[in-house]
């Protein structure tokens, strides 16, 4: 009996339900996904700038499979468990829409091929398409080689600012938060620059080595994206249909135009310069560049450029634009509280010898801390986090600048006894 009853069971472990002709394909779709024998096409961007409408129009395409998921937008960031979403990087990466210190776990092509292949419209197409509104360039080149193309959709920084800004909590490249309706838009140009540069030295520095384009939004109601196609290797007499663009919603904002705050001040040198490697206007919009084409992989200014930008970007000007937004500029001198300056209070970075800053906050107590906007310190006894040394400095070893040392407290009073009852 219990030889029959061994038996019985080990044949019930030898036999293997069959797999439905269905699964089998999805399994051959999913190992030729996993060797690199399907082709990608992948569309990245910033949200709001126009990454949903370049995924609609490059799906017109008899040779591309819409990857269209149940999520918000159809996103491909919703329908897999191998990166974080972009909504919830604030602790999981070093920035948020490129997440460069994101590696993967192992097998992630596999698992993404999985993930992404069942929502396309078109299993078996030579193309297949994916759209996730992030930068994460290193990861995706990291697990596809030259097979895959990636176009890149760029928006106006002042549509991208204006149209809907993000609220997210805990994100890190706020242009309006809660509770401040308008917060200043120079600060967001800078982000908006700081994002690009890092976007052109990914794809100029091989972390990229597919084809690629970086394509604007504003070009797109005046293209075919034939162009483009041809850049991406996808054959441009293949489209379908070319879906009709609404171009009352290129320069469409929720504001009204005033005087420019980028005429004057530290952010004027970020204005000429998105003017002057990506064509956007920030005094005038409607004068900026409407080409679709911005830059591509064919492009040899493109390494020029990138160059060109990390320099700027590492500049004192770039940084007095992002830390302070134009706080100190007369377009919008009013949101901000008046202070007395004293002229020794604000001594230059150059002047400053920071190894004797260092040693006074260590002598003082400071601690460094970190969250989702930055690193900061702060003083035993003071709630005030001050964002650099040279903030600490300013305000507790203004001498080190050449100025004086704030005065020490006065003494307290002494206490006197109580006089005896007689």
């Amino acid at each position: 009996m219990r030889v029959l009853l061994l038996l019985v069971i080990t044949a019930s472990y030898a036999v293997k339900p069959k797999r439905s002709p269905e699964e089998i394909a999805d399994m051959q779709r999913q190992q030729r996904c996993a060797h690199q024998e399907t082709r990608w096409l992948f569309v990245r961007g910033l949200h709001h700038s126009g990454t949903t409408l370049m995924r609609t129009l490059l799906a017109a395409h008899k040779d591309v499979g819409e990857v269209k998921t149940p999520g918000p937008g159809g996103e491909g960031q919703h329908a897999q468990d191998v990166f974080p979403i972009v909504s919830k990087r604030g602790n999981e990466c070093d920035d948020t829409y490129r997440c460069g210190s994101f590696v993967g776990p192992e097998m992630s092509r596999e698992k993404l091929c999985g993930g992404w292949i069942r929502y396309a419209t078109n299993k078996d197409a030579p193309i297949l398409l994916e759209k996730t509104p992030d930068l994460m360039v290193p990861f995706l080149g990291r697990y596809w080689g030259e097979i895959a193309s990636l176009a890149v959709v760029v928006r106006h920084p002042l549509m991208w600012h204006y149209l809907r800004p993000i609220r997210w909590h805990n994100h890190q490249f706020h242009c309006r938060n809660e509770g401040r309706p308008f917060l200043r838009p120079q600060r967001c140009a800078a982000l908006w620059l700081g994002l690009h540069t890092q976007l052109l030295q990914d794809v100029t520095n091989n972390a990229w080595t597919g084809s690629w384009a970086l394509l604007r939004y504003e070009g797109l109601s005046h293209s075919a994206l034939t162009d483009a196609a041809e850049i991406l290797n996808v054959n441009s007499s293949r489209f379908t249909s070319e879906p009709s663009i609404d171009d009352t919603r290129v320069w469409a904002t929720n504001t009204t135009w005033g005087d420019s705050p980028f005429a004057s001040g530290a952010c004027q040198a970020v204005s000429t310069t998105i003017l002057q490697y990506f064509g956007y206007d920030l005094a005038q919009p409607k004068k900026s560049r409407v080409n679709l084409v911005m830059y591509d992989v064919d492009h040899d200014d493109a390494t020029t450029a990138a160059k060109a930008l990390t320099e700027f970007v590492a500049s004192s000007q770039f940084s007095e634009c992002l830390r302070h937004g134009g706080r100190g500029d007369a377009a919008h001198g009013a949101l901000v509280a008046a202070e007395p300056t004293s002229s020794t209070s604000t001594g230059a970075k150059e002047d400053l010898d920071l190894a004797k800053v260092v040693r006074r906050m260590s002598r003082d107590g400071f601690t460094k801390h970190r969250n989702a906007h930055g690193s900061y310190y702060v003083k035993p006894g003071d709630s005030q986090r001050y964002r650099s040394r040279v903030e600490v400095a300013r305000r507790f070893y203004p001498e080190l600048f050449g100025g004086t040392a704030p005065a020490p407290p006065p003494p307290p009073a002494p206490v006197q006894a109580p006089r005896p009852v007689s």
